[in-house]
């Protein structure tokens, strides 16, 4: 193990231990090294006040740390001032907060991706079965790449919004964001990005790309959980109705009428999550002390590995591209005759292993591919070339077992 992999790891208290786990379900969530952890605790021990209501000294340092955490966000993503940082609980959230805000005319359309997580499928198939839009689908290839032919095919004049997920969870694809931008414009349609996998790997800069909202989750992030973000371009941002109003939104109240404040408190209603705030600034900052070329090459590394070696067992199919490097941290595997969920728990029981089966919340990708559950790994920064041997040593062994 390099001495940087094991530096990165003596931060995160979960991998301590003899023996330590073999944690390999990063896409779903991410461990929390020991700043996020210091981070959240120091909100309830020190500081535990209402933002931006009270005048004590608990109220005032709690107002200061949320805005400070919402700043490290931002910088996170380079988002300049033309965008403006809402925290939410999760990705889900925060497309489900666009969805609901806009003013949907009935012959708008949304086009999404044939590989969307449930998250960015839901909320339109809803919209669409409620009369409010059309929601179209733009197929991919069969390797789940993007589909530049297919994705033109499904634009149109009536193209509202354009939806994608920019890697995804299903098989560690990265969509061409900047050449699906230059599309939707010429449609004049807002773009919406999905960005929960990429948030931890991929370089994402506000001031370059030109995109509406960037969705993502903190605890995809090294983050805790219950904490979201949504980045969204302030001259939009003002044609989305907010989804809940009451404390915090508001500068002033009558029994008919009310005065509401302007972003980010108009869409920030309520008593908010401040400790995963503050553990979500914590997050972005240790984001940011690591070089996202080094993830990539890091997670491109073991996935090469990991790839090799689960490949040459019998009967073992994968999802996506065979090509490690064009499928980030994650190897999501069928392996025919043989139910994906006894082979993790027989993993996490065996060898300490711990990966995800089933149909990662794409359900609608297996079933429209005729595919059968599958067992995915995915990999994170403080993952060891060890990890992956005793993953691909303990599967051969339990497909032997099986076959």
């Amino acid at each position: 193990m390099s001495s940087n992999v094991e530096k990165i790891r003596r931060q995160f208290p979960a991998l301590q231990g003899s023996p330590a786990p073999i944690y390999l379900d990063n896409a779903c969530l991410t461990l929390k090294p020991q700043c996020v952890l210091d981070a959240i605790e120091e909100y309830y021990l020190e500081y535990p006040g209402c933002h931006g209501r009270s005048d004590h000294r608990f109220g005032r340092t709690a107002t200061r740390k949320y805005e400070r955490a919402r700043a490290r966000i931002a910088r996170l993503v380079n988002a300049s001032n033309d965008f403006c940082v809402l925290f939410t609980r999760n990705t889900t959230e925060s497309i489900n907060l666009v969805a609901n805000g806009l003013d949907w005319r009935p012959d708008d359309e949304v086009v999404t991706s044939g590989i969307e997580h449930n998250s960015n499928l839901l909320p339109w198939q809803r919209l669409a079965k409620e009369g409010g839009i059309r929601h179209v689908v733009a197929p991919v290839n069969a390797d789940t790449s993007f589909s530049m032919e297919g994705f033109a095919d499904a634009l149109s004049d009536r193209t509202r919004l354009v939806s994608m997920v920019h890697t995804s969870n299903l098989s560690g694809v990265t969509f061409p964001i900047e050449d699906i931008a230059k599309s939707a414009r010429r449609h004049g349609a807002l773009l919406l990005i999905d960005a929960a996998q990429s948030v931890i790997s991929q370089d994402i800069d506000l001031k370059r790309l030109d995109v509406d909202f960037v969705a993502f989750s903190m605890h995809k992030a090294f983050g805790p959980t219950g904490t979201g973000v949504l980045c969204a371009r302030r001259q939009v941002l003002e044609q989305i109705r907010p989804s809940f109003i009451g404390g915090e939104t508001v500068s002033d109240t009558r029994y008919d009428s009310a005065d509401f404040v302007d972003a980010p408190d108009r869409w920030e209603a309520g008593l908010q999550n401040y400790a995963g705030a503050c553990g979500a600034g914590a997050a972005a900052d240790f984001l940011a002390s690591l070089r996202k070329s080094d993830i990539r090459r890091r997670l491109t590394s073991l996935n090469q590995v990991a790839t090799e070696a689960v490949l040459s067992l019998p009967g073992v199919r994968l999802i996506g591209p065979e090509d490690p490097t064009l499928r980030a941290g994650i190897l999501n595997v069928v392996i025919d005759g043989i139910n994906p969920h006894e082979v993790a728990m027989l993993l996490d029981q065996s060898a300490s292993v711990m990966v995800r089966a089933g149909y990662n919340c794409v359900h609608s990708w297996y079933h429209a591919a005729e595919t059968p559950e599958s067992l995915r790994a995915s990999f994170a920064i403080y993952n060891t070339l060890g990890d992956v041997e005793i993953f691909t040593q303990s599967l051969a062994k339990i497909v032997k077992h099986f076959r």
